[in-house]
């Protein structure tokens, strides 16, 4: 029985989805930078047994956000993300 059921995927879930490589492509974004993305809590993933997944909403998201913004290395995203974090607190000027 279990030889003759085969696994169906929704096609809707795998073009909501993406892996690094693909979330990399869409939102033209260094690859190497996701885990620190995700480090510092700027993009939102799921965790689908050892790989990330993101959703296109998300990433697209993450772009609008951070539009405008440094995000070259670790040290100018912790001062980004210190800088929104305490906009968000007292309020932009």
């Amino acid at each position: 029985m279990s030889k003759e059921r085969k696994r169906t995927r929704n096609p809707d879930l795998k073009s909501e989805y993406l892996d690094s490589h693909e979330t990399a492509d869409y939102g033209c974004l260094n690859q190497r930078m996701l885990p620190i993305y995700r480090k510092y809590g700027m993009l939102k993933f799921a965790k689908l047994g050892r790989s990330f997944i993101y959703k296109k909403s998300w990433i697209d998201e993450f772009m609008e956000t951070w539009a405008g913004v440094d995000l070259s290395n670790e040290e100018k995203i912790r001062e980004a993300v210190a800088f929104r974090q305490w906009e968000l607190k007292h309020g932009k000027a």
